[in-house]
């Protein structure tokens, strides 16, 4: 028999669709995830740390889905591994705009936010994929160690937090690592800032707003992991590299649910 489906939150809609009585076959309230948000052509994406690593392929996969203007931010501005890349997006239809830009910035942050809303078009998704590192073992961790990779996860992601809050997204997603989970040799503060990342994505969504932090484990040929050569040593452990194509899969599976 022919099926109208409706999402179970749409039950409502379900309902007035049937008493019209202008159907064939059966009227279905679909339990489960609605589907990953669309990316839209009349949106704007902030991705931080989206000059590098993680934040790139993330900036590649929303052209690829269609988005309309991408707003890239990263520290060090336009790297040699970035140039090429935002050539390609501009090419495929995209536009994109590269900021030097700390997330922990809250002054530039707030600037660039504000008017990001008067250009338009308005601001649909945030990716803070944004890091840094100070390794140290234990009796070594200190405030200067802890400062700078909570500046880009904790303190950058809260500013992401309040400073959003107003606007219309269909996703935050936020890069955390699966240190939070395991915890990684060397890496307390790396830890510990994660931990934070995972926590707020359900602080957030206890108060209706959009969140999701993923705690990634390595992934081959692009990010810190692999920048630092530590692949080996986590595979020996059984964490076994994601390829790119793993990863985008990985993310678009998360959304979806």
């Amino acid at each position: 028999l022919p099926r109208h489906e409706f999402a179970l939150e749409d039950a409502g809609r379900a309902f007035r669709f049937m008493a019209q009585a202008r159907h064939a076959g059966r009227i279905v309230l679909r339990h489960g995830p609605a589907g990953m948000p669309a990316i839209r052509r009349d949106g704007t994406y902030l991705v931080t740390g989206g000059l590098s690593g993680l934040g790139l392929e993330a900036a590649r996969w929303l052209a690829g889905r269609g988005a309309g203007r991408l707003v890239l931010v990263g520290r060090r501005g336009i790297t040699t591994e970035a140039g090429p890349a935002i050539e390609a997006i501009r090419a495929g239809g995209t536009a994109v705009e590269a900021l030097s830009l700390d997330v922990a910035d809250e002054a530039g942050l707030r600037a660039l936010l504000a008017r990001l809303r008067q250009e338009g078009p308005p601001l649909r998704g945030v990716i803070h994929s944004a890091g840094a590192l100070a390794d140290a073992a234990l009796l070594q961790q200190d405030d200067a160690r802890f400062a700078p990779v909570f500046a880009a996860k904790v303190r950058g992601s809260r500013l992401l937090d309040s400073l959003t809050c107003g606007d219309p997204l269909d996703f935050l997603v936020l890069f955390s690592s699966v240190a939070s989970v395991l915890g990684s040799a060397g890496q307390a503060n790396h830890c510990a800032a994660n931990a934070f990342l995972d926590a707020l994505a359900h602080e957030r969504r206890s108060r209706g707003l959009p969140a999701l932090s993923i705690n990634w484990g390595p992934w081959a040929d692009v990010g810190a992991a692999s920048d630092r050569g530590v692949a080996g040593r986590l595979a020996a452990q059984g964490l076994v590299a994601l390829s790119p194509a793993q990863g985008i899969a990985a993310l678009e599976r998360l959304l979806s649910g």
